[in-house]
């Protein structure tokens, strides 16, 4: 596989200047950062019209920094393995633990990262490995320090003053023309393809009877006025035969709160391995406690994945049930936050029935949006 990674790596013991602000500004083709004044910096083209680097150390001191991408998309999970059997071959590196790779965020962009810890002459060290795919690149963020460094959090905020040309902005997905788009009043909007309705009953009040129509979309404006929202297979409110033989639900919970009670509706989710593996279990006892009383089986739980869709981040879990001998269904949870608000997207479907469902939910989700972001 491809070995492009050079890391400047110092492990010279001394006094760090972390506090310092991000004065001094580093640029390479397009790509613009900002360090302390204590660092250097060098821009070089590892593989001639292939692969760049920006690699960043303190001064005398063991903290660095590396922004490198390469002109293709590779796979996420391999790219990283790779980098991780690279650094694992430098002496410096044979001993460092990483930890399993995790879904994040950079500028709306999904991430895969993994964190590491090491030691070398008794110096402790730890860093992080960040890798996604934008544009028909492939670009990592690596950066390494003492506590101290990870203490002020240095790296996050050069990571913050990242600025990247050639970067393609995420952008609202665009709904189908046959799709209908629902407005919940006061919380957001979400389509829905024609082969679901709404359900009618008193999880909600009536449609309100201005229905827009424009060039794209079927346009719907709903009051919640409960906490949930429903939509089933197309003819089930009027009890059609070949609606009840199909199963699939979006269901739609909302939450309010007071304001500072949730994340941020952009805002990335930086856990360590023990806070992941906390609300992993929390979401996983969430789901199997009330399907127990149930009599429902779970037959496999996925591990809990953070992303990011039209800018918003969220937080999803995914599972596979079934109820006595009935087909299994496969079921996707997406929470998203807004300060004071949350709302739980809940997609699920027959696996024997994936050819109708799947593809179309696959890209509901990317039509949800809140009104006011907070």
């Amino acid at each position: 596989m491809l070995r492009y990674i050079q890391f400047i790596l110092l492990f010279v013991i001394s006094i760090s200047c972390n506090s310092q602000e991000l004065v001094q500004v580093a640029s390479y083709k397009q790509v613009e950062l900002k360090l302390p004044s204590t660092w250097n910096y060098k821009s070089q083209e590892i593989e001639s019209d292939f692969a760049y680097q920006i690699s960043c150390w303190e001064k005398g001191g063991s903290n660095s920094f590396v922004f490198q991408w390469i002109e293709t998309e590779m796979d996420l999970e391999d790219y990283l393995e790779t980098m991780k059997e690279s650094l694992k071959e430098q002496i410096t590196h044979k001993n460092v633990v990483f930890t399993d790779n995790k879904v994040g965020n950079f500028q709306n962009n999904k991430t895969l990262y993994s964190t590491f810890a090491g030691e070398l002459l008794d110096f402790k060290f730890s860093g992080k490995l960040i890798a996604f795919n934008n544009n028909g690149k492939t670009f990592l963020i690596m950066h390494q320090g003492d506590d101290e460094f990870n203490k002020v959090q240095t790296a996050d905020k050069i990571i913050s003053s990242l600025k990247v040309g050639f970067l393609r902005e995420p952008s609202q997905s665009e709904i189908p023309k046959t799709w209908t788009l629902y407005e919940i009043e006061n919380i957001g909007q979400l389509a829905v393809p024609p082969t679901l309705e709404l359900r009618d009953d008193n999880s909600f009040t009536a449609l309100a009877a201005d229905i827009i129509h424009d060039s794209y979309v079927t346009h719907k404006k709903i009051e919640m006025t409960k906490s949930q929202l429903v939509f089933q297979p197309k003819g089930s409110n009027e009890l059609d035969k070949e609606a009840f033989s199909k199963y699939a639900r979006i269901m739609i919970t909302y939450s309010k709160g007071e304001y500072g009670d949730f994340y941020k509706w952009n805002e990335k989710f930086e856990l360590t391995e023990s806070e992941y593996k906390e609300l992993d279990d929390y979401f996983k006892s969430e789901v199997v406690n009330p399907m127990a009383m149930m009599n429902i089986k779970l037959i496999k739980w996925y591990p809990l994945e953070f992303g990011n869709v039209n800018g918003l981040s969220y937080m999803k879990t995914s599972f596979t049930r079934q109820m006595s001998d009935n087909p299994i269904v496969k079921v996707d949870k997406y929470n998203f936050f807004n300060s004071d608000e949350a709302v739980e997207i809940t997609l699920s479907y027959r696996i024997t029935e994936s050819e109708i469902w799947k593809d179309d939910f696959s890209k509901v989700i990317n039509t949800f949006s809140f009104k006011t972001k907070k």
